[in-house]
């Protein structure tokens, strides 16, 4: 990705199928060792030695040797075993942990392929990953998914196979266009590099399309969020709503305004509103989440979830 790249975040995505104990490395690795894992590149375990003289208790520890010189006696071959000892309490920890993170470096490097980093990408494919992973984790984090009012199984399953699939496909499109010459050599190199854009926008838009679908998915969980919480404020106002009608009958005895403050009409509307936004995002699911990028096992029907006392 090239350095003008800004609006588009630093993410990493995983292939859904990684062991989960690889993919949760990934996720918690400093970024500045994804990108080209190297063992090499970090400092040898043995460093952590050199580093915990450097801490304080270390140096205090240091000083009794010539403590133990001063005071004579037995002193003066405890104080050397004191320090060392102190030393070693200090440096063991810091030589297992630069142990520890050059192996992890090289399990991260023995599955580089297995995920994808939004800076490996060129401009307007990191954009577009940026997007996916977005309009994803609003659908996992709505109301309607964690309430399982849509398909939260399907979801689950379905949205990190996406995201997967659309990923690897940037990622292919990014190497591709980053190996096409920056000045053909004629007119025939020119006319093959015209082919070859004309037949990878193609795939560009196919990809546009699939993040589309799944912005549409998210807007439609969004809606039923907002009727969902539309439905609960109601059914809340509704609770007081004999005390607010016997205050008008003694304010005043108008029918009409009773008849107004009657919720239950009101409340079978937003019902109604909630029913259909909840359809919108299954339907919009089905279009986000094919079956062939979810897998046969998510096909099944969500079981029905009663909310308000209403089988949805």
């Amino acid at each position: 990705m090239s350095d003008g790249m800004q609006l588009a975040e630093a993410l990493v995505v995983v292939d859904p199928d990684l062991d989960a104990d690889l993919a949760r490395l990934i996720r918690t690795t400093a970024p500045e060792h994804l990108p080209s894992p190297a063992p090499e590149s970090l400092a040898a375990p043995w460093t952590g030695a050199m580093d915990a003289f450097g801490e304080p208790m270390a140096m205090t520890g240091t000083m009794l040797i010539p403590l133990g010189w001063l005071a004579g006696g037995v002193w003066v071959g405890v104080a050397p075993l004191a320090t060392v000892a102190v030393i070693g309490a200090i440096a063991v920890p810091k030589i297992r942990k630069r142990a520890q993170q050059r192996t992890d470096v090289e399990r991260l490097g023995a599955v580089r392929q297995r995920y994808i980093l939004t800076s490996e990408l060129i401009d307007e494919a990191a954009q577009l990953l940026v997007r996916a992973v977005r309009a994803s984790e609003q659908i996992m984090d709505s109301a309607v998914h964690l309430l399982d009012l849509v398909d939260s199984a399907r979801n689950a399953t379905g949205l990190p196979v996406e995201q997967w699939e659309i990923a690897v496909t940037l990622r292919s499109y990014s190497r591709l266009s980053a190996n096409e010459p920056a000045h053909p050599a004629g007119n025939d190199a020119r006319e093959v590099l015209s082919a070859r854009r004309q037949a990878m926008a193609i795939s560009l838009t196919s990809i546009q399309q699939r993040v589309e679908a799944l912005e549409a998915y998210a807007a439609r969980t969004r809606e039923a969020d907002r009727r969902l919480r539309e439905l609960q404020q109601i059914e809340h106002l509704a609770q007081d709503n004999d005390a607010v009608l016997d205050l008008v009958a003694r304010t005043a005895r108008d029918e009409h305004a009773i008849a107004d403050l009657q919720s239950r009409q009101g409340l079978q509307h937003v019902d109604e509103h909630l029913d259909t936004a909840l359809s919108a995002a299954r339907e919009a699911a089905v279009i986000a989440l094919p079956p062939s990028a979810v897998g046969a096992d998510c096909d099944r029907q969500a079981p029905d979830v009663t909310v308000h006392g209403e089988v949805v």
